[in-house]
């Protein structure tokens, strides 16, 4: 009877051993992303969108500004991009002694889209940058009221609702508002001996 029931228990033993080694057999081979097999390696705005905000969350913020800027490339209405462009841009910022000009008028901007809906679904609505006397009543909370306060702890106050991002930019950053320089060389200054 012992032998019986030892002889039982084989074929179940040999048979739990052969469905654990296919199982370590699985988990060997090359795996790939869903993107990639639908997108043919191509990747998607809304995939380096989601990879930025992984990234930001994880405080790797090199790799969400690049991967945000990634987004904008392909993808320019993506207010969520700015977003994390501008809070990247602050975080750096705060850990800057003496700030630098034209990365605080790139944060600035970046949070002006955001604050002004220059894109994304509401996008339109502002002629110029500049918005209506009402026009915060109908702005999302996510994006107006974040910005807002984000503009003001940056550079001390928020735009006001007839004030244009550009006239804006310029009552709060001055000259250093100003990220590109143009101009034609007219001859060279020679210098005089006396």
């Amino acid at each position: 009877m012992k032998i019986l029931t030892w002889l039982s228990i084989i074929p179940i033993v040999l048979a739990y051993n052969n469905t654990q080694v296919e199982k370590d057999d699985l988990t060997d081979r090359p795996t790939i992303q869903y993107d990639e097999i639908v997108g043919m390696g191509q990747v998607s705005a809304h995939t380096y969108l989601a990879r930025a905000q992984a990234a930001f969350r994880n405080q790797s913020y090199a790799k969400a500004l690049t991967l945000a800027r990634k987004t904008l490339s392909l993808d320019e209405d993506e207010i969520e991009a700015h977003l994390i462009i501008a809070q990247v841009l602050e975080k750096k910022l705060s850990t800057q002694t003496e700030k630098d000009p034209k990365m605080m008028g790139e944060c600035v901007r970046h949070w002006l889209v955001v604050l002004r809906a220059g894109t994304g679904e509401e996008s339109g609505t502002n002629y110029k940058g500049m918005g209506g006397i009402f026009d915060h009543l109908y702005k999302d909370d996510e994006h107006y009221i974040t910005a807002r306060q984000h503009l003001k702890n940056l550079v001390g106050r928020a735009p006001k609702a007839w004030e244009t991002n550009a006239r804006y930019m310029k009552n709060v950053l001055g000259i250093e508002a100003q990220t590109e320089a143009s101009g034609k060389i007219i001859s060279k200054v020679k210098k005089t001996e006396e």
